[in-house]
């Protein structure tokens, strides 16, 4: 358990933070983090899918954060339903990292009809639909208003 916390603080401080292009930083942390683990493809399969589970669980995130305002028991709710569907997901990933091999991982995920990526890009662009709620902006001041 301390080798993984130490390994994180070293991707978060020496890799993640410093990267510098911001939109890739989590893409190139979790190439790093499969060759860390080995040369086996199922470890880049894995690491490499997970930006989808990212990406959705940061698209639920938002919309919880804009949900929190009108009703904080949908909120919550919303916030059960994101992390089951996320550790749901890194469970379906994380065949690639139990068999290594690219082959079979993507053998076993054929015969599951790739039900976990698609689940992971369908939530995430239903997302999208989803309106969220804007924050009113505080009224200008009269030196705001004297600038413009």
């Amino acid at each position: 358990r301390h080798w993984n916390m130490t390994v994180q603080w070293w991707m978060t401080h020496y890799l993640y933070k410093r990267f510098p292009f911001k939109s890739l930083r989590y893409g190139a942390v979790f190439l790093v983090s499969a060759y860390w683990h080995g040369v086996h493809l199922g470890y880049y399969l894995c690491f490499m899918s997970n930006l989808l589970t990212g990406f959705m669980e940061s698209r639920i995130s938002l919309i919880t954060a804009s949900l929190r305002a009108r009703s904080k028991t949908h909120a919550q709710v919303l916030d059960f339903i994101g992390w089951l569907l996320t550790y749901r997901l890194f469970e379906y990933l994380s065949i690639g990292f139990m068999l290594r091999l690219a082959s079979d991982t993507i053998f076993v995920w054929k015969r599951t009809f790739f039900f976990g990526h698609l689940l992971a890009v369908s939530i995430a662009l239903l997302t999208f639909l989803v309106p969220r709620q804007r924050r009113d902006r505080p009224p200008r001041s009269d030196a705001e208003k004297k600038l413009q």
